[in-house]
C-alpha cells in the first residue's frame, strides 16, 4: 500500500479507474444506440432516395434471425439516413458495411454524389464493394439472404446456381475514386439481378408473403434470413460501365467475357472452337477450360501514332469434346499435344474476342483497359503532345493502335 502511494504514476491510473469505472458499467450496449450495418441499398425514384440498410440483430435479443432490413427516405442520401436514424431510433454504423447496391437511376446522374456523402461518415472506409440491378436494391437486400457471409458467394465466383461464370473482379469505393480522378474516367461494375424460382411451391409462397406482408423493409422486422424461395439472386455475368460518375452502357455476358481477358485478376475463362478438323478431329466442336491467363501491356508511339500491344499467356486444357454428336474421352486427348492448327484456331478465336472488346470500349468511348494510364506514366511528354492534335470531344482511345500477341500454353 505504501508502494502505491509513493508511486505517483500507478496511483493515479488506480484512482481514474475508481473514478471511472461505474460509469463505463453504466454504458448503454452500442446495439441500443447504434445499428450495425452490413450492407446498404441506394434507389433513387424521381427527385426521392430511398435507402436501405441490412443490420446486426445480436443473437442475444434474436436467436432466429441475425441480420434485418430497415428503410428511409428523402431528397438525399443524407436525409434519407437522418429521417431512418429518427424513426428507428437508432444511430446507423456503417464501420463494417461491406456492400452497397444502387438502382440504374442512382447512377444514371452522379454516382459520385452518393459514394462522396458515405465516405464523408466518420466510420466508413473505401473498401466497400459497389454493385448496380436493374431491380431495386431494397428488394436485392431482401432476397439476398445473410448478405454479410453469403455476399462473396453471390456475385463472385460462379455465381448463385454456379451456371453462370463472372467476368470481372469487384470494384469498390476506392476501386472507383481512382478511376475517376485518374486518367481512365471509367470503371467496370458488377451488375445482379432478382429472378422468379419456376420451382417455387404455392405452400411456400403463401407463407414468403405473408413474411413480407407483416415485416417489410419498413416495419423494420423483415429478416432477410427467411427469404422466400420464390426469388434468387442471379449474376449473369454482366457488368455497367461508369464514366464520370455516370452509367453510360451495360455489357451482356459475351461482352463481359471478351473485356475480361484484358483484367488479370480473371484467371479463369473458356474457349470455344466449332467444327474443326485436322489429324485427331473431325467436325469436331472443342471446349477449353481457361485456367490461368497472365496479361502484359506495352506502350509506345510509332510514327507519331499510340499502339498499345497487349501480350497474352493463356493455360488451358481441354475440357469437353463432341464428334458425330458424341462426347470423345477428354482424359486420353489431354495427353496428346495441340496440333499447330488447332493452336493457330484457339489463338484467332480469343484475337476475335479481344477485338470485340476493343470495338465496344472504343464505339462507347470508355477507357477500363487502362489505356491512358499507361501511356500517362510511360510517355508523359508525348500523350501529353498527343492530346493537343486531337479536335474537341475526340478520344484518345479511338485513335489508338491495338496489337494482340497470344501465346498458347497447353495442359498436358
Amino acid at each position: 500500500m505504501k508502494y502505491i502511494l509513493r508511486n505517483k504514476i500507478l496511483f493515479a491510473v488506480i484512482l481514474l479507474v475508481v473514478v471511472l469505472f461505474p460509469n463505463i458499467i453504466a454504458m448503454p450496449q452500442q446495439s441500443r444506440t447504434e445499428n450495425i450495418i452490413t450492407a446498404i441499398g441506394i434507389d433513387k425514384n424521381d427527385d426521392e432516395y430511398e435507402v436501405f440498410v441490412q443490420y446486426v440483430i445480436p443473437y442475444a435479443e434474436s436467436e432466429k434471425n441475425s441480420l434485418k432490413i430497415m428503410s428511409g427516405k428523402g431528397v438525399s442520401v443524407g436525409e434519407a439516413i437522418e429521417n431512418m436514424d429518427m424513426e428507428y431510433g437508432k444511430n446507423s454504423g456503417f464501420a463494417h458495411c461491406r456492400a452497397l447496391i444502387f438502382n440504374d437511376k442512382a447512377c444514371e446522374e452522379n454516382l459520385t454524389e452518393i459514394l462522396d456523402y458515405l465516405l464523408r461518415i466518420k466510420t466508413n472506409t473505401n473498401d466497400i464493394l459497389l454493385v448496380n440491378t436493374r431491380d431495386s436494391a431494397g428488394k436485392v437486400l431482401e432476397c439476398v439472404g445473410n448478405l454479410d457471409n453469403e455476399f462473396y458467394t453471390i456475385i463472385n465466383s460462379n455465381g448463385i446456381a454456379n451456371d453462370q461464370r463472372k467476368y470481372q473482379d469487384l470494384k469498390s469505393i476506392g476501386d472507383y475514386y481512382n478511376s475517376q480522378f485518374g486518367e481512365s474516367k471509367s470503371i467496370a461494375i458488377n451488375l445482379i439481378d432478382v429472378e422468379e424460382n419456376d420451382s417455387h411451391s404455392e405452400g411456400d409462397s403463401s407463407g414468403g408473403e405473408d413474411n413480407d406482408k407483416s415485416g417489410g423493409a419498413k416495419s423494420g422486422g423483415s429478416s432477410s434470413n427467411t427469404q422466400s424461395d420464390a426469388q434468387k439472386i442471379k449474376n449473369h455475368g454482366e457488368l455497367i460501365i461508369i464514366k464520370n460518375g455516370k452509367k453510360i452502357t451495360s455489357l451482356t455476358q459475351d461482352e463481359s467475357k471478351a473485356l475480361s481477358w484484358f483484367d488479370n485478376q480473371i484467371k479463369e475463362s473458356s474457349v470455344v472452337v466449332k467444327n474443326f478438323t485436322d489429324g485427331l478431329y473431325k467436325n469436331a466442336d472443342l471446349n477449353f477450360y481457361v485456367y490461368n491467363k497472365r496479361g502484359r501491356i506495352s506502350t509506345s508511339f510509332v510514327d507519331g501514332k499510340p499502339k498499345y500491344t497487349y501480350h497474352l499467356k493463356v493455360y488451358l486444357r481441354t475440357a469437353q469434346i463432341i464428334q458425330n454428336g458424341t462426347k470423345m474421352n477428354v482424359y486420353e486427348v489431354n495427353k496428346k499435344k495441340l496440333s499447330d492448327k488447332l493452336v493457330y484456331q484457339i489463338t484467332e478465336n480469343i484475337k476475335s474476342e479481344l477485338f470485340s472488346a476493343e470495338n465496344h470500349f472504343k464505339s462507347y468511348d470508355y477507357d477500363v483497359v487502362k489505356c491512358n494510364e499507361y501511356f500517362h506514366k510511360f510517355h508523359p511528354y508525348k500523350y501529353a503532345d498527343y492530346l493537343k492534335t486531337l479536335s474537341y470531344g475526340e478520344s484518345f482511345i479511338k485513335n489508338v493502335d491495338f496489337e494482340y500477341k497470344i501465346e498458347i500454353i497447353q495442359r498436358l
